[in-house]
């Protein structure tokens, strides 16, 4: 009884929070809770959500996300989980490389942290790139660059990538579940995290985030330690399997002289943050 009283107490908690948070940040936040409710009661809006930030930031996302619009606001916005000490909030003049950029939600924090900053965004599914692109363009933010592609450890290589939609019809990425209405494998142009820095014009990354769907294992081991040099901080979400655990990525990093900090290490998807020492 008392733990699932602690566990009610914690929920509302929760989502205090989350509506706190959503009314100090956002201009349409009534609009989106309105639209969410109706999309979990089945029925659709016909135009997919638009974050409209009181800061004057606007960040569409892709078709059918409106029961889920909170996920990606609440972790990058309210938990900043990208963020996670001060160190990691861009300065004006850092270059960041967006490993995995989705719709851009980081990449647009990113570039609007301070004057001057660069990002490198990489990318391989259309769906996101196209509302990634649409953010960039949208923000007039003239400092990003976008990868269209996988990022991967080897030259030369075309990545399948096993995408899905749910009954709404939104765009998933992971293993599809038992009701995935649809299942496709996209092929996606390969770049080395080299090929970024050379295209991008990269001297130094200040901040390198990454979100790759366990693909970061084959990616950190393939990067040379010259490269590893020029990065000076890495933020990312882990991707556990039975083969692949948290442990060899902190020990990879420590290798290249990096101090590694990492939250939730018992998830199948810890947080780590590293800076070089």
């Amino acid at each position: 009884m008392r733990i699932r009283g602690l566990n009610r107490i914690r929920s509302y908690w929760h989502r205090i929070r989350m509506v706190a948070g959503e009314m100090r940040l956002l201009v349409n936040w009534r609009e989106l809770r309105a639209d969410a409710r109706r999309a979990q009661g089945g029925e659709i809006p016909p135009k997919p959500p638009v974050l409209r930030f009181r800061n004057g930031l606007a960040l569409n996302m892709v078709a059918a996300s409106h029961a889920g619009w909170d996920l990606l606001f609440r972790e990058i916005f309210l938990d900043r989980c990208y963020q996670p000490t001060p160190d990691f909030v861009p300065l004006a003049g850092w270059t960041v490389i967006d490993l995995g950029a989705n719709m851009g939600f980081f990449t647009c924090q990113a570039a609007t942290s301070a004057p001057g900053v660069r990002v490198m965004s990489v990318e391989p599914l259309t769906p996101y790139r196209t509302v990634l692109e649409k953010n960039v363009a949208e923000n007039r933010l003239e400092q990003v660059k976008i990868f269209p592609g996988a990022i991967c450890g080897d030259r030369d290589q075309i990545i399948p990538l096993t995408v899905w939609y749910n009954t709404a019809g939104e765009l998933k990425t992971g293993t599809p579940p038992a009701d995935a209405v649809k299942v496709e494998v996209i092929q996606a142009k390969g770049w080395t995290l080299a090929e970024v820095f050379e295209a991008g014009k990269v001297e130094r990354c200040d901040l390198m985030k990454v979100d790759i769907e366990g693909a970061e294992y084959d990616l950190f081991e393939k990067i040379q330690p010259s490269l590893w040099a020029k990065i000076s901080r890495v933020v990312m979400e882990v991707h556990v399997s039975a083969k692949r655990k948290a442990p060899q990525i902190v020990s990879i990093l420590e290798q290249q002289g990096f101090s590694v900090s990492l939250r939730h290490p018992e998830s199948d998807t810890p947080m780590l943050w590293a800076v070089r020492r």
